[in-house]
């Protein structure tokens, strides 16, 4: 576990400095390790050399998502509100704020970014609130 945080600190560096290659060896490591850490996976998106490559690898982040809840991100992306460029940058800023102890949640980073009105953020929040609750017995 030492050795994972180790990667993932010298990857986010290595990031900050503009040197994906470094980045990409040290998420490379950890992933072999760690198959299934999803910051891994979202932070080696951001040093993809295409976009294919890191839509792949936000992919496996979100599939090794560690809760069960709806996803805000991918249900703005199919009702075309957002690009997925938006959403891996709006993910990876939680990422880096996570890891300096703040916890911000996505749709915010979206609004503050400029990419989503916070109206249409409400409106998307009340619907997947609506669609996960249970009906009535």
């Amino acid at each position: 576990m030492n050795d994972d945080n180790n990667d993932l600190r010298a990857s986010i560096a290595a990031i900050r400095r503009g040197d994906k290659e470094q980045a990409r060896a040290a998420l490379t490591h950890l992933l072999k390790r760690d198959p299934r850490n999803e910051l891994a996976w979202l932070c080696l998106s951001v040093v993809m050399p295409t976009r294919e490559a890191a839509g792949q690898c936000i992919e496996q982040s979100l599939a090794f998502s560690s809760a069960d809840r709806p996803r805000i991100g991918e249900w703005l992306i199919r009702q075309g509100l957002i690009t997925p460029d938006e959403l891996q940058h709006a993910l990876t800023q939680q990422v880096l704020l996570r890891r300096q102890g703040h916890a911000v949640h996505v749709g915010t980073l979206l609004v503050r970014a400029g990419f989503l009105q916070r109206d249409a953020l409400e409106r998307a929040l009340l619907t997947l609130e609506y669609h996960d609750t249970p009906a009535a017995a």
